[in-house]
């Protein structure tokens, strides 16, 4: 998968169907126990947060912690990132807008550092991934 990309593909996951309780609608059934990757990217603007302060502490597979700000002046679909409670950047803004809508519907996505180089330029300093936990995902979304 190219990095910045976000995936369509559910591999090895069987989806199906069936009436909701209301009979209204359907919902997703997930016969699986993985994780379904939704991005790859950067994180964008670290060089204008305090990741500086805390990126001695980055490893691969460090959880991170996404937070919306839908009142965002540049972009109401931002999505900034936080180590603990120091924002270090935010998801490119072109980017975005799946995971936007993702997070407002109260979908649970995990967000872990899949690379630090301290040597490259800021723009491609932090390497993240965004997943989704299939075994939660029934229970999330409502078709």
């Amino acid at each position: 998968m190219i990095p910045g990309t976000i995936s369509g593909a559910i591999p090895k996951t069987t989806l199906s169907t069936s009436p909701s309780p209301s009979g209204s609608k359907g919902h997703l059934t997930l016969n699986s126990r993985q994780q379904i990757k939704l991005l790859s990217s950067h994180v964008a603007g670290f060089q204008y947060y305090q990741g500086h302060l805390v990126e001695h502490e980055f490893k691969t597979g460090t959880p991170l912690i996404l937070v919306r700000e839908p009142k965002n002046r540049y972009d109401s679909d931002a999505i900034a990132i936080y180590f603990s409670s120091t924002k270090i950047g935010y998801i490119p803004a072109a980017e975005n807008t799946v995971l936007t809508n993702m997070l407002d519907q109260g979908v649970l996505l995990q967000t872990t550092i899949t690379s630090f180089n301290p040597e490259m330029p800021t723009w491609e300093r932090v390497g993240v991934e965004i997943v989704i936990n299939a075994d939660n995902l029934e229970n999330q979304i409502l078709l």
